[in-house]
């Protein structure tokens, strides 16, 4: 079965808010533009998670979603 190269693993790690956010960026592009998740997600971690650091970067610092693509050898 090739259903596996299409699959999307969400971090369960994060708020739960970020992974909905994560979710409907990648189930629906058409209407929430590239970086939409990250951006709620940054938001949450300056607001409320300081402990990170004022440098921390959600879209760099830490992996929130990844598919085949992302682990193929």
């Amino acid at each position: 079965m090739d259903c596996y190269k299409n699959l999307v693993y969400v971090n369960l790690a994060m708020p739960v808010i970020a992974q909905i956010a994560y979710v409907a960026e990648t189930f629906y592009p058409e209407l929430f533009e590239e970086g939409y998740a990250d951006s709620i997600h940054q938001k949450i971690v300056n607001q409320f998670m300081e402990y990170l650091g004022n440098g921390f970067d959600v879209s760099k610092d830490m992996t929130t979603i990844f598919g085949y693509e992302d682990v193929k050898h």
